[in-house]
């Protein structure tokens, strides 16, 4: 049976997906014939891997698995820097693990790919909202402990 939160659904999709995106993110398989066609096709091979390494970390986004998502999609940013979906995820699984300042920066990376601009611009103000009312929250923490001296 599967948990409230996901969890055995992440239990089973994690080591057949693990698999399937490590297969296809190698140089061997299908990925070395691509290469032998064409650069067209390794563009495009390219951007099948993004997509896969994005859709997978979104889906462990929603399961409540925020490290799950930073690793896949860290592994997927190193193989194709330049998805910009992808760069959208890895943004928001860094936001979800709380490293806010660079998920800021991997969001306005993303920001120039035109294929996903709408949903980077409101991811990012969602970032930039938290850190806001982070620094809120911290300021009024200081407020108080410095209140409680007499100076």
């Amino acid at each position: 049976m599967e948990s409230e939160d996901g969890a055995g659904v992440g239990a089973a999709l994690e080591p057949q997906a693990l698999h399937q995106v490590s297969h296809l993110a190698g140089t061997g398989g299908d990925m070395g014939v691509a290469s032998d066609i064409g650069g067209g096709v390794c563009v495009e091979a390219a951007e099948l891997r993004g997509q896969l390494y994005g859709n997978l970390a979104l889906s462990f986004l929603k399961l409540g698995q925020p490290e799950k998502a930073l690793e896949i999609t860290t592994q997927g940013v190193a193989r194709a820097p330049d998805s910009g979906k992808l760069l959208l995820r890895h943004g928001q699984a860094l936001a979800a693990n709380q490293h806010l300042t660079h998920a800021v920066s991997v969001l306005s990376r993303a920001q120039h790919q035109l294929d996903v601009a709408p949903l980077v611009a409101k991811a990012l103000n969602e970032v930039k909202s938290k850190m806001r009312t982070d620094d809120k929250q911290v300021k009024s923490v200081y407020t108080k402990m410095m209140s409680a001296f007499k100076f």
